[in-house]
């Protein structure tokens, strides 16, 4: 399972209780909901299971659909008001088209006092994850200064999931699906939409990075600890994450 999960997994053993649920929203194949659960910790799922069907398929398969996993539909989690302690999100909110109406559900999912956790790249985040191309989001989409970009990478063997696809064949596949799939907003523009629904907004990329220098085999570890150790040291690690990850959010709602 990948680091991003087992961190979220970490942050909800750590903040909450045995009488407390989660949810992990956009939870995919439900791996993080699968070994959740087997830790003990009383988390959920929903998804809108977009891309195709293989994705819900898995979660049946796993006994999780319909009981620990649920499908959105209309935009609406299908959970009774004021269930969760906690909300969780990997990756997930820059494919959203109105995260208005989704924050306004994730908070009414949410108890008074209740926390939305997420991870999630931003239009300022210079890497496009999803493929592998630096600034690829940032182009008007399918261009034909995108399309050329993206064909220019595939032809110096760089980027991902080329699968057999020619320079152009893969360049339409790649602007093709950031348009449809993706919806990149700025960080101001989440602030604003996410102060609107929440009482307490803030970016905990410190927390993030603590725990991924604490637990991972990243390169240079020992010196990015130190960094870490220092306030300037901090702030330029947050620069480089936004950059090159995105931004991690924990905001609560009203008491």
């Amino acid at each position: 399972m990948q680091f991003n999960y087992d961190y979220l997994l970490d942050y909800c053993q750590d903040g909450l209780t045995p009488n407390m649920s989660a949810l992990d929203y956009g939870c995919g194949k439900g791996e993080m909901v699968a070994v959740g659960r087997e830790r003990g910790i009383d988390i959920y799922g929903v998804d809108i299971f977009y891309k195709d069907g293989r994705t819900r398929d898995n979660v049946e398969k796993r006994g999780l659909l319909g009981i620990y996993v649920k499908e959105i539909r209309d935009g609406i989690i299908d959970f009774p008001a004021g269930r969760f302690d906690m909300v969780v999100s990997n990756q997930v909110f820059e494919h959203i088209e109105d995260l208005d109406a989704v924050l306004a559900e994730i908070a009414r999912v949410l108890v008074p006092g209740g926390t939305l956790h997420a991870l999630f790249p931003v239009d300022e985040t210079w890497w496009e994850g999803h493929f592998g191309v630096p600034f690829l989001h940032n182009f008007r989409s399918n261009s034909s200064w995108q399309l050329a970009y993206a064909r220019l990478w595939h032809r110096l063997g760089l980027g991902y999931h080329h699968a057999g696809r020619d320079s152009e064949e893969w360049a339409v596949y790649v602007c093709d699906w950031i348009a449809k799939y993706t919806s990149y907003r700025s960080q101001a523009e989440i602030t604003r939409l996410l102060r609107k629904h929440f009482e307490e907004v803030e970016f905990t990329e410190d927390v993030y990075l603590a725990h991924r220098l604490s637990k991972a085999a990243v390169p240079g570890k020992k010196v990015l600890q130190a960094m870490h150790n220092t306030a300037f040291g901090r702030w330029m690690l947050r620069k480089v994450y936004h950059k090159r990850g995105g931004i991690v959010i924990t905001a609560r709602c009203g008491h």
